[in-house]
């Protein structure tokens, strides 16, 4: 991860395919915390413009000390069908900052984590560029009143 004053420079990843050729893939590392930060997860997450919200494992929140049974619960639909998820505040670690954010958690993500619309794309403006000497991806945060 590159960085300026504002603006944060992460490349694709390069994800091996079944083909032997790679896939250029938007994944950024980030970190999960919950109240004060005694622990922190750190993990890579998919930058998903079609996600509506950030969303991780249950897993993950049962790591940082999390009760589901104290999360806000909504069904929500996405392109695996409708599940239950657990809605949760935590902080949301990325570069040099720290967001408060919902995030949701659900039972059955085949990935660690997705960087949805809410909680993520609207603190930052994100630029992909797959064409590029080095494809990937620009982050600038924004402060919206």
């Amino acid at each position: 991860m590159d960085s300026d004053d504002s603006v944060i420079r992460v490349p694709y990843q390069q994800i091996p395919t079944s083909s032997g050729t790679k896939l250029p893939v938007p994944l950024v590392s980030i970190g999960l915390s919950h109240g004060p930060v005694l622990f922190k997860r750190s993990f890579e997450a998919l930058v998903d413009s079609g996600a509506d919200d950030c969303v991780f494992p249950t897993s993950t929140a049962r790591d940082l000390g999390i009760d589901l049974l104290e999360a806000r619960t909504e069904r929500r639909r996405g392109v695996g069908g409708s599940e239950q998820v657990f809605i949760h505040a935590v902080n949301l670690h990325f570069g040099p900052y720290v967001i408060n954010i919902d995030a949701c958690f659900m039972e059955h993500l085949p990935i660690s984590g997705l960087l949805g619309r809410r909680g993520f794309f609207e603190h930052f403006r994100i630029t992909f560029d797959p064409a590029g000497s080095t494809p990937g991806m620009e982050f600038e945060r924004v402060f919206r009143s």
